[in-house]
């Protein structure tokens, strides 16, 4: 086990310090600064994946190394083409004959042996604990500097003004300043430089970027990445504060009047006086060749193809001597993937060589080769079912974390379900308890959704007609496919009676079915063609004589749109409604006119 943690350590190491040089002699001068974060992250992710990626051995370089070594040319005996003969040779007493082994052993005996891998393992230990605390003492420092200093709650990001000395800094929502830079011109520059920071959330990579620092202390490649990170961040900043329009001279003066080299933190962006001089430079650099873009894609492209050098999965068939015989002899050349291989029964096949030391094991289960994932799930259950199906619906287990929460009615009987994510999304379908059909739910690893137990359901299902990607969960369904059946007539009426429903309803409104079709949301800033667009939708309105209603704060203008100051607007939301006119005893639409228009704003 140990020797895998090293193995890989070792490729994490070699991986990060391999992207980090790459990306310092091929992207370090780009001006692509948003590539460079999606590259800089990538090269991360890489090296904390790929080593634990392991492919089929087909699909590895160490399969075609082994079938170039099996095809080489062998000495041909017969046509004297042979083996050179020896220049030396004497007799061997097969009395005096001493195995490897034995040597090993005498040699042992004789000399000390020094734990050199455990002594190791202590020093990395040691580091990484080190760094662990070094890391839990600059949270401690910025939580103690949060709680003395003054706070500001501004528009979703707060403003922390400290006593003393203090070069401005940001870490997730709170910037941090010194009560100095009230009376300072340069506020607003500095502002804008850490929101963007805030805004394009910053403090995650330098977190990363700390947390790699722990793991791999020992790293030159982890020390650059860190250097290389922060350095990618604040020609972000900057560039957001130049595309603002901001003078670019009076903004590098600011970075030279507040940078401060000995107030500093670690997990922060702050304004570092050590990277004035790049930042400079990549202000006033030209734009990048589009070039740089074709080597972004190459990079990524080529970054998950590296786990072609991995040792490959050993898959073998117990029924196959041979397969069992290749996978074994894999195994003896590279100890390290005996731990891969397995025997069914718990013994070796008959003629394969025992292990001449110790340190070489077998395993005794049997490989068996790794099914499709289940991309998908689909939940079918009857709404009467029983006590015992009752309780294995509460007790069902979902793929990726979902959850699942009856909906019961007021008399305690479940008439429906809702599946929770992790993240706290949800999707849930309900009825009456006279409902008679089953309830639908699909689920799948970035959401969910319900469904509707119809005709082509019902045929998918009495046929069991499923991909091997799907993984279907039934409760209080009938495995009868002739029982089955029954539910085509349940499903006939069903959608007749909803049909009647709906035609008795717009029988009683005159056919005439008034709906809203949904909002439209302006948030800061308003934009000059948003506000335009509403003023001609409410023009419209106006000429063709329709209502609307304009509320502002909560006081209502009807048919009246006064002066608005845009720079004020904080939400702006217009709905608008319509009217559709279906034909007298049909579900068939005759025609759809808007009818009101509502606009609700929020004004500072």
């Amino acid at each position: 086990m140990q020797g895998l943690v090293y193995s890989h350590l070792l490729q994490a190491v070699v991986l990060l310090l391999a992207g980090t040089l790459l990306y310092s002699l091929m992207f370090w001068r780009s001006t692509f600064l948003r590539w460079n974060r999606v590259l800089l992250w990538s090269i991360l992710l890489a090296s904390l994946i790929l080593p634990f990626v392991h492919l089929p051995a087909a699909w590895t370089v160490h399969f075609w190394q082994k079938k170039e070594a099996i095809a080489a040319p062998k000495p041909n005996l017969e046509t004297g083409g042979g083996l050179p003969e020896p220049q030396f040779f004497y007799e061997i007493n097969p009395a005096e004959q001493v195995t490897t082994l034995q040597v090993e052993e005498n040699l042992s005996a004789k000399q000390p042996q020094i734990p050199i891998t455990p002594l190791l393992f202590l020093l990395y230990a040691l580091g990484c604990f080190v760094f662990g605390i070094r890391f839990l003492i600059h949270l401690f420092s910025l939580f103690k500097l949060f709680r003395k200093a003054h706070l500001e709650q501004r528009d979703g990001y707060y403003l922390a003004f400290c006593h003393g000395e203090l070069s401005p800094f940001a870490f997730g929502r709170t910037i941090f300043l010194s009560e100095a830079l009230l009376q300072s011109e340069d506020l607003k520059l500095i502002l804008a430089h850490e929101l963007a920071h805030v805004r394009q959330r910053h403090t995650l990579d330098i977190l990363a970027a700390e947390l790699l620092l722990v793991w791999q202390w020992f790293n030159p490649g982890a020390w650059l990445y860190r250097r290389l990170v922060e350095t990618n961040l604040e020609y972000l900043a900057d560039r957001s504060v130049l595309q603002q329009q901001w003078n670019k001279k009076q903004y590098q003066l600011s970075l030279l009047n507040w940078s401060n080299a000995n107030v500093s933190n670690s997990l922060s962006t702050s304004y570092n006086f050590s990277l004035l001089k790049e930042r400079i430079m990549m202000m006033n650099r030209k734009p990048a060749s589009k070039v740089y873009l074709l080597g972004y894609a190459v990079v990524l492209v080529l970054l998950p193809m590296l786990s072609v050098f991995n040792q490959p999965v050993l898959i073998a068939n117990p029924a196959s001597p041979l397969q069992r015989s290749e996978a074994i002899d894999q195994a003896l050349i590279d100890p390290g993937l005996a731990q891969s291989v397995t025997i069914s029964g718990g013994k070796l096949a008959p003629g394969l060589p025992k292990p001449t030391t110790k340190n070489v094991e077998y395993a005794v289960d049997t490989i068996v080769p790794k099914q499709d994932e289940k991309k998908f799930f689909v939940l079918v259950f009857s709404l009467k079912l029983t006590n015992e199906e009752q309780e294995k619906l509460l007790n069902l287990s979902l793929p990726w974390g979902r959850k699942l929460e009856v909906i019961r009615s007021d008399k305690g009987k479940i008439i429906g379900a809702r599946i929770i994510s992790p993240s706290g999304g949800s999707c849930a379908v309900w009825h009456d308890e006279n409902y008679e059909l089953p309830i639908v739910i699909y689920g799948e690893p970035n959401g969910c959704s319900t469904g509707t137990f119809d005709q082509d359901f019902l045929n998918k299902l009495i046929a069991n007609q499923w991909e091997n990607t799907i993984e279907l969960i039934t409760l209080g369904l009938p495995n009868d496919k002739i029982v089955l059946e029954a539910y085509r007539q349940k499903i006939t009426d069903h959608e007749q009676k909803e049909i009647k429903e709906r035609l008795e309803k717009l029988a009683s409104n005159n056919w005439v079915e008034s709906a809203s079709s949904g909002s439209t949301t302006y948030r800061i800033p308003v934009q000059e063609k948003s506000w335009e667009y509403v003023k001609k939708k409410i023009g419209d309105f106006a000429t063709n004589g329709k209502q609307f209603i304009v509320s502002i704060n909560g006081q209502v203008f009807e048919s009246i749109l006064p002066e608005i100051d845009i720079s004020k607007v904080k939400k702006m939301i217009l709905y608008e409604g319509r009217k559709t006119e279906y034909i007298p005893g049909t579900l068939m639409v005759k025609r759809t006119e808007p009818a009101n228009l509502r606009l609700e704003i929020d004004m500072d």
